[in-house]
C-alpha cells in the first residue's frame, strides 16, 4: 500500500512540477527580412532588407500544441506574434497581431493584413526537422492612420525542430 501511495504522490508531483511547454513541438530559427515596400517608411522604424529576428513556429497540426498556429519572432528592440485569424498561418490573410515594444509598450490589432503566406509543409508533423516559412506582414509597427504607415515587411526563413 505504501508504494501505491508513494508511486500515486510522484506522479502527481511530476504532473504539477513538469512545465508547460513539455508537450509542445516548435521549431525555431532566424526570419530574414527579403523586402519591405515602403523604404522611407520602414527605415523610420528601422526594418531593412537582410534584417533578421529569432523565429519560433508552433503549429497546430502537432498534437499537444493547441488549437491554432502560432508565430512568434523577437528583434533586440520588440518582438511580435501572429496568431492566424482562420487558425492556420499557410494561406492566412489575416492575423491577430500582438506587439510588445522596447519600451514595454503593448498592442493588439485583430485581424491585421497579412499575403503571400507559404508555411512548408503546410501541417508539419513532429518528426517534421525543417518548417519553411514566408510571410509579409502589412504596415508592421503601426495603424495605417499612423505616421510609419505603409512598411510591409516580407520575412523568410527555415527553422529547425527544436531538441
Amino acid at each position: 500500500m505504501k508504494k501505491a501511495v508513494f508511486a500515486a504522490a510522484a506522479a502527481a508531483f511530476a504532473c504539477v512540477t513538469a512545465p508547460a511547454h513539455a508537450a509542445t513541438t516548435v521549431w525555431q530559427g532566424d526570419l530574414f527580412i527579403t523586402a519591405v515596400s515602403n523604404t522611407a517608411s520602414c527605415n523610420a522604424v528601422n526594418m531593412s532588407v537582410g534584417d533578421f529576428a529569432r523565429g519560433v513556429f508552433r503549429p497546430k497540426s502537432v498534437a499537444g500544441n493547441g488549437t491554432a498556429d502560432l508565430l512568434a519572432w523577437f528583434f533586440s528592440r520588440s518582438s511580435h506574434q501572429l496568431a492566424p485569424t482562420g487558425n492556420l498561418l499557410n494561406g492566412a490573410t489575416a492575423v491577430t497581431l500582438r506587439t510588445i515594444f522596447g519600451s514595454a509598450g503593448f498592442l493588439q490589432f485583430t485581424n491585421w493584413t497579412v499575403s503571400g503566406v507559404v508555411v512548408s509543409p503546410a501541417a508539419p508533423a513532429a518528426a517534421t526537422k525543417t518548417v519553411s516559412i514566408q510571410i509579409t506582414v502589412h504596415d508592421i509597427y503601426s495603424s495605417s492612420t499612423s505616421a510609419h504607415s505603409g512598411c510591409d515587411v516580407t520575412m523568410k526563413g527555415i527553422l529547425a525542430k527544436k531538441p
